[in-house]
This record gives C-alpha cells, structure tokens and sequence, in this order.
C-alpha cells in the first residue's frame, strides 16, 4: 500500500489496525507517524523519502522511520536534499526526483518486481 502526504498517514494507520488485512508492505511517502502506538509483531516492511526543505513533515517522517526501526522491523527511507513537500512524479531537477527508481530497486530487493 502507497500513500502520499495525507495518504501516507493513511497508509501508517491501517499497517497499525490489528483489524486491517495484513500488508505486504507500506510506502509512506513524505508523511505517516505512529503516534506512539506499538507497532504489531508482523508490521509490513517500511518504504518512506522524504526532502529535508520539507518543512511540514520533515522531522515527522524522521519519526517514522524511528519508530519501525526501533521495533525491529524492516525500513528503509531516503533523505533527499532537496524537493519540498509534495514532489511526487513530477520531474523538478531536484535530488527527489529519484525516489521512484530507489522505490523500485526497494521493491525488486524484497521481491515484489
């Protein structure tokens, strides 16, 4: 499941529901928090990028990966310098225009392409 921006915390939300159908995996991109609660034993594997002149979720995202990480369970995000909030598939000349490619290679690492 792929969410962007509020989709991501979407996204977050439902890897955390013990009610929700199991994910093969979570794409939080430039958004989702935990907000504190526990992460379950067979949270999906975690994807998220976010630009750090990201000045609405930048630290938040930071967060993010904390917390999958510090529950031991598989993450990966991606910093780019440059890109803002919002930056998607849309080609700007900026470090985060790659995300889509590290996504790929995450994907095909795990199996899934």
């Amino acid at each position: 499941m792929i969410g962007f921006s509020a989709g991501a915390f979407l996204v977050v939300d439902v890897a955390l529901d013990p009610r929700a159908a199991p994910l093969a995996f979570v794409a939080a991109i430039y958004g989702g928090e935990t907000l504190g609660r526990p992460l379950p034993p067979n949270a999906p594997p975690l994807f998220t990028c976010i630009a750090q002149d990201d000045v609405l979720l930048y630290r938040v995202v930071e967060g993010l990966y904390s917390d999958w990480t510090d529950a031991e369970r598989s993450a990966e995000m991606h910093i780019y310098r440059r890109g803002n909030h919002g930056f998607g598939m849309v080609k700007q000349g900026s470090p985060s225009d790659r995300w889509i490619d590290h996504f790929r290679d995450w994907l095909t690492d795990l199996g899934f392409a």
